[in-house]
C-alpha cells in the first residue's frame, strides 16, 4: 500500500477494518497499547477510520448491536467480579 499512491481513503479504511477484525496479534497489540495510553503509532489508523465514519464512507448500523468477543482468563473474570461486588457495596 505504501508504494501505491492515490488509494481512496474509503478503500484504505475498509482494509484497516478487515485487518483489525482478523484473529491476529494486530488488534491485540493495538488494544493493549491504547489501554496503556501508548498508542501513538495508531493515530493515523484511528483518525482515518473516524474520518470515514463521519463521511458516511463506512456503513454504520444504528439499529443493531455490534459485539466483539475475547477470551479471558479465570483471573481476569475473578477480578471483574471482585470489582463489581465492591461497587455494589
Amino acid at each position: 500500500m505504501i508504494k501505491i499512491k492515490e488509494i481512496p481513503h474509503k478503500i484504505i479504511a475498509k482494509y484497516f477494518l478487515r485487518a483489525y477484525t482478523e484473529e491476529t496479534s494486530f488488534y491485540k497489540k493495538m488494544n493493549n497499547l491504547l489501554m496503556k495510553q501508548k498508542g501513538e503509532d495508531y493515530q493515523i489508523y484511528i483518525k482515518l477510520l473516524f474520518k470515514e465514519v463521519l463521511n458516511d464512507s463506512l456503513l454504520v448500523s444504528k439499529d443493531d448491536n455490534l459485539y466483539r468477543s475475547s477470551a479471558m482468563s479465570s483471573r481476569e473474570i475473578d477480578e471483574i467480579i471482585k470489582l463489581f461486588n465492591q461497587r455494589e457495596n
